[in-house]
């Protein structure tokens, strides 16, 4: 299972009225040390046209002693863990209630 499956999951449980979740995962290289790879998850509420961002992670790994797919594994990781505190302190329901504006 990978993580856009569980951001989907959550997305059957949502109302339409309340927008679609949508996860943007990316990596860039970082502008002092090349070596070191940031990788960014970001999640959106997607309403219309309009999205507001949600929850969004930054981590950066020296990818000359670490391979990239480790790495995104170990970051995707990390973000569920932060994902399920959302959802479980209720701070996640709260966000998207708040909705779009």
């Amino acid at each position: 299972m990978e993580l856009y499956d569980v951001v989907e999951a959550i997305n059957s449980n949502l109302k339409t009225e309340e927008g679609t979740l949508v996860l943007l995962k990316s990596m860039s290289v970082h502008p002092k040390f090349r070596v070191y790879k940031v990788f960014h998850h970001d999640l959106y509420l997607v309403k219309g046209g309009e999205r507001k961002i949600l929850h969004s992670t930054t981590n950066a790994e020296n990818t000359s002693i670490t391979d990239i797919n480790s790495a995104w594994k170990k970051y995707d990781r990390t973000y569920l863990d932060e994902l399920m505190k959302l959802i479980m302190e209720g701070t996640l329901k709260t966000l998207i209630s708040n909705g779009v504006k």
